[in-house]
């Protein structure tokens, strides 16, 4: 509440809320919702996959799509996304853990609300990987895509990769291309329906 007063006793007051946003440094996890969207940075909201209720911050640790969410994660820090439609092409270049709504959850046979990432860009990889270390992608839905590979690396080895829990359909040439070998890779229970693939 501010009060001002002039030379002649005339005063004036009026109330504020002022809200603070704590801008901190990478954190170890953060959130990303498409049901952000519209919402103004320091917007306070939860994050409805977990259970947990926690409150989270439109900037800080909430995001609106993956790109945000990497870059404001740790290297080694684990972004949750939760189930929705994200149009948008990432560049993967630091060690992350990416968490898809079904994380854990077998693609195969699986019927159940999905995180879905379809690119922006159809002739860029939808997940560009351009780093060496570890990464998880677990538990995404992936759609379309005439790139070379629906996730890609441009780099190697690719040491200690897990790809799992995931679902690709309509892409034109691969679900998954690694432009070097590495060891320790896990592909494990994805879908990869190449139906869409010419010839």
């Amino acid at each position: 509440t501010l009060t001002a007063h002039d030379g002649h006793g005339n005063t004036h007051t009026c109330s504020a809320t002022v809200t603070g946003v704590h801008m901190q440094p990478p954190l170890p996890v953060v959130y990303v919702d498409d049901g952000y969207v519209g919402l103004t940075n320091g917007t306070i909201v939860k994050f409805p996959y977990l259970g947990i209720g926690a409150d989270h911050v439109i900037g800080c640790d909430a995001f609106t799509n993956i790109q945000g969410g990497i870059a404001a994660v740790n290297v080694g820090g684990t972004v949750n996304v939760a189930a929705g439609m994200y149009t948008e092409n990432v560049s993967i270049a630091k060690s992350v853990i990416l968490m898809g709504a079904q994380s854990g959850v077998d693609a195969r046979g699986r019927s159940a609300s999905e995180s879905i990432v379809i690119p922006a860009v159809t002739g860029t990889a939808t997940f560009t990987v351009s780093f060496n270390g570890l990464l998880t992608i677990d538990g995404f839905s992936f759609s379309g895509g005439t790139a070379l590979g629906v996730i890609q690396t441009t780099v190697g080895p690719n040491n200690n990769m897990q790809i799992v829990n995931n679902r690709f359909s309509g892409y034109s040439q691969s679900a998954v291309f690694m432009n070097r070998g590495g060891a320790d890779i896990t592909l494990a229970k994805n879908v990869m329906d190449g139906a869409n693939i010419a010839g």
